[in-house]
Order: C-alpha cells, then sequence, then structure tokens
C-alpha cells in the first residue's frame, strides 16, 4: 500500500495532494489543534517527483519516526 493511499483512507477520503512543482508537494488535509486552529506543518524534504515520493516516502516517515 502506497503512503498517500493510506492517509486518504485514514482521513475518509479528506485530504488531497498536489504537486506543486517537481520536488514540493502540498498536503491538504484538515489537521486542528485541541483549541480548534488549524495545525501549519512543513518538511524540507525534497523528493524529484511524486512518484518518487510514492516510492520512498514511506522508508523516509519511518526513518524520521524512528529517530
Amino acid at each position: 500500500m502506497m503512503v498517500l493511499d493510506a492517509l486518504i483512507r485514514e482521513f475518509n477520503g479528506r485530504v488531497a495532494f498536489r504537486e506543486r512543482r517537481p520536488g514540493v508537494l502540498q498536503v491538504l488535509a484538515p489537521l486542528f489543534h485541541k483549541d480548534g486552529d488549524m495545525v501549519d506543518s512543513a518538511s524540507d524534504k525534497q523528493f524529484p517527483s511524486l512518484d518518487d515520493f510514492r516510492e520512498n516516502g514511506p522508508q523516509f516517515f519511518e526513518r524520521e519516526r524512528a529517530a
């Protein structure tokens, strides 16, 4: 299963992905703090393409979570 497909399922289809430019993927998801403010998040990890993200993203996130 691909990371993007898993995220879409976890958010019940209420998440979207846009490749803003090569290597820059925008994730649109309903993430909020307990007080109702929207969560902002950014990562400087770049992937050459959306296909590369789909292929290598799971390993990257597993390493980040383990660190």
